[in-house]
């Protein structure tokens, strides 16, 4: 059984790390800092794979976190 985690990352917050990350100016230390938090704060592993690898021409950090959001962990 996986502990549940005690706090969980709002929408409004997670939606300016997206951008954070988006953004070519943030360091590569920064960068990963960031990936960490919302792997956490979301509960979404493969955030990255929604914020990096997705085919929609119109992609928002608003999109991302939706889906990362509504993320459910698969039980094995």
């Amino acid at each position: 059984m996986t502990a549940q985690p005690t706090w969980r990352m709002t929408s409004e917050q997670a939606k300016p790390l997206v951008e954070r990350l988006w953004d070519p100016d943030t360091p590569e230390e920064e960068s990963s800092a960031i990936l960490v938090s919302l792997e956490q704060g979301l509960v979404c592993p493969p955030i990255l794979n929604f914020a990096y690898w997705d085919f929609d021409p119109e992609l928002t950090a608003e999109k991302v976190v939706d889906r990362a959001l509504n993320c459910k962990p698969i039980a094995l």
